[in-house]
């Protein structure tokens, strides 16, 4: 818990703001991809209780963390691991998609783009925050 804190302390504006972009409503689908410890997917859950958490990350560790996390929260939410580059959702299955500090580490942000058009319905949210990294200012010097 205390490194939950750490983590969330000042994340915490930046994960409810994120859902607060989704406009989520009741039966809407919302995709956390990235979740780490399950954020901003636990802080969705709790705020729109009506609508389906999905949370994906590439680390089935810290999946295992979100999911303790959540059942500790009393939140809802579904736990999916991703593969580096192809989301497990069908064309078109998300209302939102939210990624919090997770895009700088994919290894081709292009093609993750491309696979977020892909899960997001027309219209769709795609709701994201990011640092610029030294591996990634590395990748668009070359």
């Amino acid at each position: 818990a205390a490194h939950e804190d750490q983590v969330l302390g000042p994340r915490a504006r930046l994960n409810a703001r994120l859902t607060e972009l989704c406009l989520l409503r009741d039966g809407a689908v919302m995709i956390d991809f990235g979740t780490g410890i399950g954020e901003p997917a636990a802080s969705a859950a709790r705020a729109h209780p009506g609508a389906r958490i999905l949370a994906a990350d590439v680390s089935r560790e810290m999946l295992e963390l979100a999911e303790a996390r959540a059942a500790r929260l009393g939140v809802s939410v579904e736990f999916r691991a991703v593969e580096a580059d192809r989301l497990p959702f069908a064309d078109a299955a998300a209302d939102a998609l939210v990624s919090s500090f997770a895009v700088e580490y994919t290894p081709e942000p292009a093609r993750f783009a491309a696979e977020f058009a892909r899960v997001l319905k027309p219209g769709g949210v795609y709701a994201f925050t990011t640092a610029i990294t030294s591996a990634a200012r590395r990748r668009s010097e070359t």
